[in-house]
């Protein structure tokens, strides 16, 4: 602000030397006061943007690309609704450097925002200090970073906060255990404890500090399982029942963000509310919208075809949220890609038999889950699911429901360094090893890749070979083992920080060493 009131003064500075001048018909002096005049807007322009841009200029020229439509390998034509990427970051959040590259990729793979859940990997301060992870957490200059990067790609951020379950994170400090809804387990608050709406309160607060550009934020709920398991649950339950416990506390965090933060509305997971009636939603239909999920190949078995057209007629509207990653098993290295690209086909359809138009669609948020719950152990590493992300995004920009045509197949592989189209089928593991590729991380990509093959290569030689053949075959695995955990240790620590490539080398590799030199 003070640099826009210095230059408004130096204008009017300027203004009165220039009258000065014209009263004596000086024209030297006033050529020289032109060239004067320039160089000091141009000079307090680009004090400012040094003041206001955490953006270098690398990144910048990478910006300016990925908005070029002209220069897109992709080719994507625009989609008709939002689609955001999931970005899990508690449980293997890349280091800055990555999402400097992953960012202005993702926006030329034709996403439109991304939905951030940082969990204990944000810079909580203050009490909530207690949260940031001990192994790995952002500073605030790299979220400013971030968010700005996301601002300049023209990528909407909504900020996801858990505000009923999956509050492991914050309920398994002694701080706050007081706060669970039962003592021996750190899965959901107590929603009549006090403290616990105070808990939650603070955590809504330093994250919208921090998103400040933010009409959303996601407020989770989701997957309450415990709810209503205490004394003082049960007694509220017994005359209003679980779904006027889930509302409440629901509406609470709800009103409190459209109060707080003028503006901003909360969206929240359907999961809870999925059968409930239109007048038991009505209250929420004031301060939120469902975000729907299911990462199944056929949604309908999961999601009732009712659901969806009850909720669009409560709701301004209604989001959805499939998966590009981290839905096909708790402990996955590899990315079924099928599994991924099916479920959209799956969505697409249900939108097209089951909503009015896509109008009443808020958005798609495609998920990449790192972890499935916070005490569990890594799934699928974001760069290993970029080729997922990239084929999961054109189905849902163009509306397929059975099939991507060869043309677009061939057109995004390319684009991504496949020399052949991208490997869809698990089959495909066991072809040529990819080479060539060109996409952020690419490298954890062929990892991941290597490691499939050789876990097949492991498991049939566990299969079929006995005695000395198996003690032979053994032995070959294991210096491939060596090699690939060596290797591992070397692309995961480029993307991650340490405690990611050792868990992943712990939860992958290792038993299969262990199990091979007990042979």
């Amino acid at each position: 602000m003070h640099f826009q009131n210095a230059r408004s003064s130096t204008a009017l500075n300027y203004l009165s030397l220039l009258r000065v001048l014209r009263g004596r018909r000086d024209r030297n002096a006033l050529i020289v006061l032109f060239v004067f005049v320039i160089c000091g807007v141009v000079l307090w322009d680009n004090r400012e943007k040094s003041e206001t841009s955490t953006i270098s200029e690398p990144a910048q020229r990478q910006i300016h690309k990925s908005l070029d439509q002209a220069a897109n390998p992709f080719h994507r034509q625009p989609s008709d609704m939002p689609t955001l990427v999931h970005l899990d970051l508690k449980g293997s959040p890349p280091k800055m450097s990555y999402l400097r590259e992953f960012l202005p990729h993702v926006r030329q793979l034709g996403a439109t925002g991304l939905l951030i859940e940082y969990e204990d990997t944000f810079p909580y301060t203050g009490r909530l200090s207690v949260l940031r992870s001990t192994a790995f957490s952002y500073s605030k200059e790299e979220i400013d970073e971030l968010l700005e990067l996301a601002h300049s790609l023209h990528l909407d951020v909504i900020p996801l906060v858990q505000t009923f379950g999956h509050l492991e994170f914050a309920l398994k400090h002694p701080e706050f255990t007081a706060l669970r809804e039962e003592p021996d387990n750190d899965w959901s608050v107590c929603p009549l404890r006090d403290g616990s709406v105070e808990l939650v309160k603070e955590m809504i607060d330093q994250i919208m500090a921090a998103h400040r550009r933010s009409k959303y934020i996601h407020v989770g709920g989701d997957e309450v399982a415990n709810m209503g398991k205490c004394r003082q649950c049960q007694r509220f339950t017994a005359s209003h029942g679980k779904v006027g416990l889930y509302r409440m506390h629901m509406l609470v965090v709800m009103r409190y963000v459209a109060q707080k933060w003028h503006g901003v509305r909360s969206l929240f997971w359907d999961d809870m509310v999925r059968h409930w009636s239109p007048s038991d939603l009505k209250a929420f239909a004031e301060f939120g919208d469902p975000m729907v999920w299911c990462y199944v190949e056929h949604v309908e078995r999961m999601v009732p075809p009712k659901s969806l057209s009850m909720f669009a007629s409560v709701f301004p509207k209604v989001w959805l949220a499939s998966a590009f990653k981290g839905a096909a098993h708790r402990s996955a290295s590899w990315v079924p890609v099928k599994l991924h690209v099916n479920n959209h086909y799956s969505w697409n359809r249900m939108i097209h038999e089951n909503l009015p138009s896509r109008n009443v669609i808020g958005g798609l948020v495609l998920t990449g889950w790192s972890r499935y719950m916070h005490h569990w152990e890594l799934c699928e590493l974001l760069p290993a699911a970029i080729p997922s992300l990239a084929l999961c995004l054109e189905v849902a920009a163009a509306g397929e429901q059975h099939s991507i045509p060869d043309a677009r197949l061939q057109a995004i592989s390319s684009g991504l360094g496949f020399k052949k189209s991208i490997p869809i089928e698990q089959h495909v593991l066991f072809e040529d090893e990819p080479s060539g590729l060109n996409f952020p991380g690419h490298a954890v990509y062929e990892l991941i890749f290597r490691f499939a093959v050789f876990r097949a290569e492991f498991d049939k030689a566990r299969r079929i070979f006995n005695g000395k053949d198996r003690s032979s075959a053994f032995e070959v695995l294991a210096e491939k083992a060596v090699r690939l955990s060596e290797d591992a240790d070397l692309q995961l620590n480029k993307v991650f920080p340490p405690p990611v490539a050792q868990e992943w080398i712990r939860i992958n590799i290792s038993p299969i060493l262990k199990e091979i030199s007990s042979h």
